[in-house]
């Protein structure tokens, strides 16, 4: 009797004489998920800050940096992941 191939993986096995393409994201939907992120992680702690200040203040903590950093690298990493979110690689 032949022995069967056994497939290790959910996906059902390739057709015979078929090539398996495998879609990747590009890198920028991924830097823009990081800076979307680590955006909302800044943004979030200057309106903490913003509500509770601490009690040594820096120089330019009336212009709240932190808060405007956040939201501009949130809008940043918004745009790439919109702008990316269908196109694959590969």
């Amino acid at each position: 009797m032949a022995k069967r191939e056994t497939h290790h993986t959910l996906s059902p096995p390739p057709a015979e004489g078929a090539v398996s393409e495998k879609k990747m994201k590009p890198i920028w939907y991924m830097v823009g998920l990081v800076l979307l992120s680590m955006g909302t992680i800044i943004f979030l702690a200057g309106i903490y800050y913003l509500v509770n200040p601490p009690p040594v203040r820096t120089t330019t903590a009336h212009l709240q940096p932190d808060i405007w950093w956040g939201a501009l690298m949130m809008a940043v990493g918004g745009f790439f992941v919109f702008t990316n979110r269908k196109a694959t690689v590969g």
